[in-house]
């Protein structure tokens, strides 16, 4: 999503909000933060969703960024317990690229391995009904 750019100084903190910020793992930039990414997860057979990781960029997010980023997530959920099955994301050219390019989702088998060689994990991947529809339409 785009976000309005602003800078501040967090005087408690000693911090300077606003920058592009990919949290600890990745790190932060000497640039302005103008989108941001968040992942949330949600259950499936219960009526429950959560914000659980959000990140800053200058410009629409890497693909490389955002499948780091993407497995990262995983990997935290998975260690506390959830079973991760699917991952949905809109039609965005990074998307597609991280997940088709990166990923190696294709139309026969939608979904990509996650984990090391003992554990891996099928995890299908998914476009949003709202974006999915709105393709058809553009397209027809």
């Amino acid at each position: 999503m785009t976000i309005k750019e602003s800078v501040t100084y967090n005087k408690e903190m000693d911090y300077v909000e606003g920058m592009e910020d990919f949290g600890w793992t990745q790190g932060r930039t000497k640039y302005v933060a103008n989108h941001v990414m968040v992942f949330m997860a949600r259950g499936l057979t219960v009526p429950w969703k959560q914000a659980v990781a959000y990140y800053l960029s200058s410009g629409p997010m890497k693909s490389e960024m955002m499948k780091a980023l993407l497995c990262q997530t995983i990997d935290e959920l998975l260690s506390i317990g959830l079973d991760v099955r699917v991952v949905i994301g809109d039609q965005g050219t990074n998307n597609r690229r991280c997940f088709e390019t990166l990923l190696g989702v294709t139309e026969a088998e939608p979904y990509f391995l996650h984990g090391d060689s003992e554990n891996k994990k099928k995890i299908i991947v998914m476009y949003d009904p709202p974006h999915l529809l709105k393709n058809v339409r553009n397209n027809l």
